[in-house]
């Protein structure tokens, strides 16, 4: 069986709000790379908000013990977890973050080290940037030992 993708382009919010669903699936297809620092979390979500360029996040839907769907994340699993932990609070924007938008009247945004909670209060208008950042995600559907070869060569290794 071969591997088919379709594309979906995801907002952060969505990520947040489909956090339950994403992972928890009971057999990874390839193990999991260390989690990323708080600094390189951070980094992620300045990238979101500034609409840098992003790595599609790769998921497969799965059914899991339990028969509930899901959708196990077969490559971006960290970028999941900054954006999740940045929605919830527990992570702070970089020290030296720099908005790379339009400001309320030229407005200065000095919102590095601030939590999403402290910068929908300040501004706004970054929040909403957050929230509605666009996340490429690509879907595939195949047999775990294809889409294991997948992955692997999505970090340039061979596959386990």
């Amino acid at each position: 069986m071969g591997v088919s993708v379709f594309s979906q382009v995801w907002k952060a919010y969505d990520v947040w709000r489909l956090r339950d669903d994403l992972g928890g699936a009971d057999h990874p297809v390839l193990r999991r790379s260390p989690a990323w620092s708080e600094d390189a979390s951070a980094l992620y979500v300045d990238s979101l908000i500034n609409g840098f360029p992003l790595s599609p996040l790769v998921v497969q839907s799965c059914r899991d013990a339990q028969g509930t769907s899901r959708l196990r994340v077969l490559d971006g699993r960290q970028r999941v977890e900054a954006v999740v932990a940045f929605a919830e609070d527990r992570l702070r924007l970089p020290a030296g973050f720099v908005f790379h938008g339009e400001t309320w009247c030229g407005e200065t945004v000095e919102a590095g080290g601030m939590t999403l909670s402290q910068v929908r209060e300040r501004y706004p208008y970054v929040a909403r940037r957050f929230d509605t950042a666009l996340i490429p995600v690509a879907h595939v559907k195949g047999d775990d030992n294809v889409l294991s070869t997948c992955v692997a060569r999505l970090h340039g290794e061979t596959a386990v």
